[in-house]
């Protein structure tokens, strides 16, 4: 029940004993050269119930992550959003959630408009080398990149990302994989699986059950409200 605002420096909870929840993290940042990042360290607990929202890197030439960094755990029910770098170099990381080795868990969260012009990976980076990642009844959305903006998983990942019910689309990119654009995109040997998921780019066959190749409408995206809009079907095929 906190909020922390305009610091410079991060908020760390190093391992499973650790819970936070209903707390806001918004409008902190990172100045010059220097290895901290402005959002939430995940080292094992549970994030819960938070919002973690315009928080800025500016000419920081190292840090991996914007909003939330994540090296197991559970991340639940948290808004990730508008969290955006400013370098001028071209720092590796992610502007919504890094997942580091021990993977986790990301459940019913939304990760939205989170980016920058030199970040490479702007929703979520799931680099799970010793335990997997799944991420669940999750939207991933209007996430902004110079590679890959929505979700990717990068070739040093060695165990499995598993995907249900969500949705991943409106990611903006210069630069994008061959095959799957810059909404999502898996290079790790673990693989990655898709079970009830929506993307415009659609899913390899044999990725999983009941996905569909299309888009969503939301409420109103544009001013940050991504709740599902009424339609007879709900998407647009």
């Amino acid at each position: 029940n906190c909020t922390v605002y305009s610091a410079n420096y991060t908020v760390c909870a190093p391992n499973n004993k650790c819970v936070v929840t209903n707390c806001t993290i918004r409008n902190n940042s990172v100045l010059g050269y220097n290895g901290n990042s402005p959002g939430v360290y995940c080292g094992g607990a549970l994030i819960t119930d938070t919002y973690v929202i315009n928080n800025v890197r500016e000419n920081s030439e190292t840090g991996t992550y914007l909003g939330i960094y994540m090296n197991g755990g559970t991340v639940r029910r948290c808004v990730i959003m508008d969290n955006e770098s400013k370098s001028t170099t071209a720092p590796s990381g992610a502007g919504g959630i890094f997942v580091d080795g021990n993977g986790g868990t990301i459940e019913g969260c939304l990760i939205a408009n989170n980016g920058g012009q030199y970040l490479h990976y702007a929703g979520v980076y799931a680099n799970c080398r010793s335990y997997g990642l799944t991420i669940k009844d999750t939207t991933i959305a209007g996430n902004y990149s110079d590679y890959c903006a929505g979700l990717y998983v990068p070739s040093t990942a060695t165990k499995k990302v598993t995907v249900e019910n969500c949705i991943i689309q409106g990611a903006r990119s210069e630069f994008a994989g061959p095959d799957c654009g810059a909404e999502w995109e898996c290079c790790g040997t673990g693989g990655i699986s898709f079970d009830n998921c929506v993307s415009p780019v659609g899913f390899p066959e044999g990725a999983g059950d009941g996905n569909v190749k299309g888009t969503v409408d939301f409420v109103d995206a544009e001013n940050g409200d991504y709740r599902l809009a009424y339609s007879p079907c709900g998407l647009t095929c």
